[in-house]
């Protein structure tokens, strides 16, 4: 929820999946109603595991911007990038 709150007042959308298929580490921590677990910090893209796999390469900075939000917020710190 926070990490939604935070990209909103930057004016971003932050899709939110309550479930996912998939073998990253906190698939296996996280067990529905157990446990919240952000997962997905990394850039945006497309056509895992194809040959059309790709990045938006511009997902970066939101997602850098992103993790130091939340990093300021959990220390009780000001964002550290103009909002």
């Amino acid at each position: 929820d926070r990490a939604v709150a935070l990209a909103a007042s930057r004016g971003w959308h932050l899709a939110v999946e309550r479930e996912r298929g998939g073998i990253s580490f906190p698939n296996f921590l996280a067990k529905p109603g157990t446990l919240p677990v952000l997962d997905g910090l990394g850039p945006v893209g497309g056509g895992m595991h194809t040959r059309d796999e790709h990045v938006d390469l511009t997902s970066f900075r939101r997602r850098i911007v992103l993790l130091a939000d939340l990093l300021a917020a959990a220390s009780n710190l000001p964002p550290p990038f103009p909002v």
